[in-house]
């Protein structure tokens, strides 16, 4: 046996010794690996089922139930998912609640003393915080519980070392229930969250998370924690939250679109809850606002603000105290628009009131103090578009700046104190044209808005550069009122209904002082003919108001070139006005187009002064001081001397007043009067020719029953000085031009008061050597019923007449002088003239062709001999005597066409009686005016001579018979018996000797008058058919059709006619009676005759016979 067991000794130490190590190693290693094995099938299998039991146990150990779904552990990666885990109080109020939960660890981390996570997400978590009654918290309670005795004295309480590298919330949820605070309730859906590195690593003594959102949010907190009572202290950092994220739970209270722009926000904080109300104290605390973007329902409108910053912030819940040092808004832009339905864009993002519960008794508001020292937005712009307006409005401005302070006190309410704004660059008006007002500046000084006494204080308001542009369109229509000119179907925001009972008081709003600099306003009229524009340029000056009702005005600016200043005092509750307005060379030339209009002459100038003193108030108005014209002048087209004109207009003395109106202008300064009246080859005065083209239609008065009181209106003095006028007759050939020049004098004492008389004396130069004199005494407002005025002609050329001669008796002048003495005596519409025509020296030309003359021949070198004495002067006197109402008196041509009727009548009936003495035929050359039965002077001064004759030879017999021609004294009598009913009704009383001119009918006294008279006549109903007829005429065309159906209505009989030539006949015979009485055996009155009427008259029939 020692044989073999030698034998095996020797074998076993000849094998390799390294043989059993190698199985020992993987034995060992075969050890972890089975166990590994092992934890993973009891972590896969085992572990899910043991963990909800246990969890279940454990929960109702505490109180509590705990349920969970499915658990799944995934030992290769480290992962727990839980499905369905249910966390509640005993009795079954909920504290917790999750769809999935997935925790995914990294134990490596245990090494180095903390747990780590990688990922821990909540799926649709439902959180629920209570309070009791007794200010318990819920999971204060459940912490309590959870955690067991409660530890050692000396024991740490320190927060565990966490990291979680991804904290991930989707669709949770969170319900705050409060008893003790008055059985409050909140809940916050949904809650989406996702924070990378939360960490609550410990850092100095205290303890720090920090955690980052996938959007790019920063959390950082460094503080403490205590959950019973809950309490917290420390700061907290809050950095690039974008504002989209937190916009669903603000779209519910304002529904838009989420905004673009990023907050952050960094406080220290004290949080408590050991009573029945938290206690939050924050300070400081700072927030700001990047890239704010923030569109209105329907992205017409935004508000966007490159950045806001909040400064210096402390809130103390508990004492419910909020203070900021600065709140600063920069670069922002804020827009706004309104719908044609009168919404504003912005209010579509309010939702609509829920229907009104039964009101339930309102806590009572908390007592806050609120003070933002400085509330500042710098370089703003804001726009707001108007759809509400019939041409959709358009407002644009800069705010270079809106500052204030900003306080809240449960005492004295709100309140804004030094407050200050700036408005640059306001443009206002229709969207896509040019604005109508523009303002370059407007700055606020120091402002206050009180919510205690309900007062808005003002500060001085300053403009600067203000603009407007006002313009009246072809249709009459201004471009402001067309502007805010509602559009069609839009209505006004109706005013928010007052409870019953309700009585607010009004807010008392201080007016401001207001200063205004550099300011234009510009007026252009296209509704004439030509359109007129004017700009009150510079303009500039300040408004006070002074109790809220005395406003000062004080403004001064340039107009047309001139200067014009207003100063005065407004009492705008009781409608006074006292004050001064001064114009200092105002041109006139832009007010042109309002006087010219529709006619061709041109305004070349004049420049308006005046100091006048305002005084309008609740009894009437009154106005006094001076004002003056200089440099006035109206051309006719191609013309280079003025139609009317003058040097220099000065009124002094001016005083004027309303209730009644009443004026009186103490002196007035005539300086260089120029007038040049011409007629045309159709002898129609050029004023008048202007004049009836006018384009403009004179507005139609309503018909008066009774005229209204004329204005009493005195004028003291007018003195004139340099006057002219240059008279022209272009139907004469050659033309006729006579010059009035160095006309000087004064009128005095003119009045609209009954039989008061304004006397006059004028001097002046004709042509080369003569002149002129007036001098006399009218009453303006009845030139009829009390005048005395005589006119003196002297040493005036013949030559200068020589047309009138040649083209009424076809005879040339050479040379000769000729004075006129014209007085004209009225009394009651009785007139008496004395006219005397004194011809010096005559001298007669040749006779002309008949080629060049037409009418009929005047036998001159005849009538020259029989009339001229020994001094070779011819005197006539030729006196004018009857009633107004009777005849019509022509004045037109009195100076020469009175010497040829004169020469003609006197000269020919001799020659005429003579030869029928001698066997000739009867006279029959004595001639009335249509329609009228005076003798006029020529014919007078025929019938004395023809009585002359008679005396010297005493077997003469005459027989006259009066002619009438029924259509011309017909037209006639009809014709004046209807201007001059028109003229009474119209007030204007002709002048001595004045004949009965056209009615004028551009004139609306006139206008009005032949209405009235129409009337009258025929009847207002018809009247009313003409007036109100669709197309039919207007104005002066109304007029004229009115006056031709009251000529054509005038009955003028036969019988009138023949009693016209009745009396005729006898007017002609008392003629000749009164130069021998003895004569009236000798003439006998035939009956009435009709006879041909021609240019020169209806003529009488006269037939000379003997016994």
């Amino acid at each position: 046996m020692e044989n073999d067991t030698e034998q095996i000794t020797p074998a076993s130490d000849s094998k390799p010794p390294a043989s059993k190590p190698r199985r020992r190693w993987l034995r060992w290693l075969a050890v972890p690996i089975v166990l590994l094995a092992l934890l993973w099938g009891f972590l896969g299998w085992l572990a899910p089922g043991m963990i909800s039991d246990a969890a279940a146990k454990w929960a109702k150990s505490i109180g509590r139930t705990l349920s969970m779904g499915e658990v799944r552990i995934t030992p290769w990666d480290m992962s727990l998912e839980v499905r369905d885990l249910k966390l509640s109080e005993g009795d079954g109020r909920p504290l917790f609640a999750v769809k999935r939960a997935y925790l995914n660890l990294d134990p490596s981390m245990l090494l180095i003393g903390r747990w780590q996570a990688q990922e821990f997400s909540l799926e649709e978590p439902r959180l629920a915080l209570a309070r009791n009654r007794a200010g318990q918290w819920n999971w204060a309670s459940f912490v309590a519980d959870a955690a067991g005795p409660a530890k050692p004295e000396g024991g740490s309480d320190k927060l565990p070392r966490l990291m979680i590298k991804a904290l991930n919330i989707r669709k949770g949820q969170a319900q705050l229930s409060d008893q003790l605070g008055g059985d409050e309730r909140f809940t916050l859906v949904p809650l989406n969250l996702s924070l990378l590195d939360l960490s609550t690593l410990p850092e100095n003594g205290s303890y720090t998370m920090q955690a980052a959102m996938t959007d790019g949010t920063r959390f950082n907190w460094k503080g403490s924690i205590n959950l019973q009572p809950l309490k917290s202290d420390g700061e907290a950092q809050m950095a690039e939250l974008p504002l989209a994220s937190v916009w669903p739970y603000v779209q519910p209270h304002f529904n838009t679109a989420a905004p673009e722009g990023r907050l952050s926000v960094s406080a220290r904080y004290h949080f408590e809850m050991s009573g029945k109300t938290p206690e939050l104290t924050v300070s400081p605390f700072r927030a700001s606002l990047l890239r704010f973007a923030l569109k209105a329902p329907g992205g017409r409108s935004e508000l966007t603000i490159p950045e806001v910053r909040v400064e210096g912030g402390a809130l103390d819940l508990a004492r419910s105290m909020l203070k900021v040092q600065s709140i600063e808004l920069d670069q922002g832009l804020a827009m706004a628009g309104r719908d044609r339905d009168g919404t504003v864009d912005w209010q579509k993002a309010i939702p609509a009131a829920p229907a009104a519960a039964k009101p339930q008794p309102a806590a009572a508001p908390l007592p806050w103090l609120v003070n933002i020292e400085a509330i500042k937005l710098r370089n703003w712009r804001v726009s707001y578009a108007d759809q509400g307006f019939r041409q959709p409005l358009a407002l644009e401005a800069k705010l270079p700046l809106l500052s204030g302070r900003f306080s809240l006190s449960p005492d004295n309410g709100f309140a804004l104190t030094g407050l200050l704004a700036r408005l640059d660059e306001l443009k206002l008006g229709a969207q896509g044209a040019a604005p109508v007002l523009s303002l370059a500046s407007a700055e606020l000084a120091s402002s206050q808005l009180s919510q205690k006494g309900r007062r808005i204080e003002p500060g001085k308001l300053s403009l600067s550069g203000l603009d407007a542009q006002v313009e009246r369109d072809r249709a009459g229509q201004i471009n402001l009122a067309r502007l805010f000119e509602p559009a069609g179907g839009s209505k006004p925001a109706a005013a928010p209904a007052r409870a019953q009972g309700e009585a607010a008081p009004a807010w008392k709003f201080d007016y401001p002082e207001m200063a205004l600099q550099d300011s234009q306003l510009r007026w252009t009229d296209r509704s004439l003919s030509k359109p007129a524009s004017m700009t009150l340029s510079g303009l500039g000056g300040t408004v006070e108001v002074d109790d809220g009702r005395q406003l000062a005005l004080d403004l001064a600016g340039g107009l047309n070139g001139g200067k014009l200043a207003v100063k005065a005092d407004i009492d705008a509750a009781a409608g006074a006005l006292k004050g001064r307005l001064r114009a200092d060379g105002v041109q006139l030339a832009p007010l042109a187009p309002y006087a010219l209009s529709g006619t061709s002459l041109r305004f070349g100038g004049g420049a308006l002064s005046a100091d006048l003193n305002l005084d309008v108030g609740a009894r009437g108005w009154r106005v006094g001081g001076s004002a003056g014209v200089a440099r006035l002048a109206v051309y006719e087209p191609g013309e280079k001397l003025p139609l009317l004109g003058w040097r220099d207009l000065q009124v002094r003395g001016l005083s004027a007043q309303g209730m009644p109106l009443k004026a009186t202008i103490n002196d007035v300064r005539l300086q260089g009067p120029a007038a040049r009246l011409v007629l045309d080859e159709k002898r129609e005065l050029n004023l008048t020719r202007l004049f009836a083209g006018q384009g403009g239609k004179p507005a139609t008065p309503a018909p008066s029953a009774k005229a209204a009181p004329l204005p009493l209106v005195e004028v003291r003095s007018i003195h004139v000085q340099g006057g002219r006028v240059q008279f022209a007759d272009h139907g004469m050939k050659p033309d006729f031009a006579s010059d009035m020049h160095n006309l000087r004098g004064s009128i005095q004492n003119l009045s609209t008061r009954a039989k008061q008389r304004g006397n006059i004396t004028l001097d002046g130069d004709v042509d080369q050597f003569g002149d002129v004199k007036v001098r006399g005494a009218l009453s303006p407002l009845a030139p009829t019923d009390n005048t005395d005025i005589t006119l003196a002609f002297r040493n005036i050329s013949m030559g200068t007449l020589n047309p009138y001669s040649m083209n009424f008796a076809g005879w040339q002048v050479k040379d000769g002088r000729l004075s006129v003495d014209l007085r004209y005596l009225l009394e009651q519409r009785q007139l008496k003239g004395e006219n005397r025509v004194v011809i010096d020296s005559l001298q007669l030309g040749d006779e002309l062709p008949d080629s060049e003359y037409k009418g009929p021949r005047l036998p001159l070198r005849l009538a020259v001999a029989i009339l001229e004495d020994s001094d070779k002067r011819i005197d006539l006197d030729l006196p004018v005597a009857g009633s107004l109402d009777d005849p019509q008196f022509s004045y037109g041509k009195i100076i020469w066409k009175a010497i040829v009727n004169v020469v003609t009548k006197v000269v020919t009936a001799p020659f005429r009686a003579l030869g029928a003495l001698l066997g000739g035929e009867g006279f029959d050359d004595i001639r009335f005016v249509a329609g009228e039965a005076n003798v006029t002077p020529p014919e007078r001064e025929k019938l004395v001579k023809v009585a002359g004759l008679m005396v010297k030879r005493p077997k003469l017999m005459l027989s006259i018979s009066g002619g009438y021609n029924a259509d011309a004294d017909r037209k006639e009598m009809a014709r004046a018996q209807t201007d001059l009913a028109i003229f009474a009704a119209a007030g204007h009383q002709l002048g001595a000797g004045e004949p009965l001119p056209l009615p004028d009918m551009q004139d609306e006294e006139i206008l009005s008058a032949v209405k009235s008279v129409y009337g009258k006549q025929i009847g207002r109903f018809k009247l009313l058919g003409h007036t109100l007829k669709p197309g039919g005429p207007s104005g002066a065309a109304l007029g004229k059709l009115l006056r031709d159906e009251l000529i054509a209505a005038q009955s003028i009989t036969d019988a009138s006619l023949q009693q016209l030539a009745k009396q005729r006949a006898a007017n002609a015979r008392a003629a000749m009676l009164k130069t021998d009485p003895a004569l009236q055996e000798r003439i006998q009155l035939g009956e009435p005759v009709k006879v041909s009427a021609g240019r020169d008259g209806v003529p009488l029939e006269v037939k000379l016979k003997t016994p």
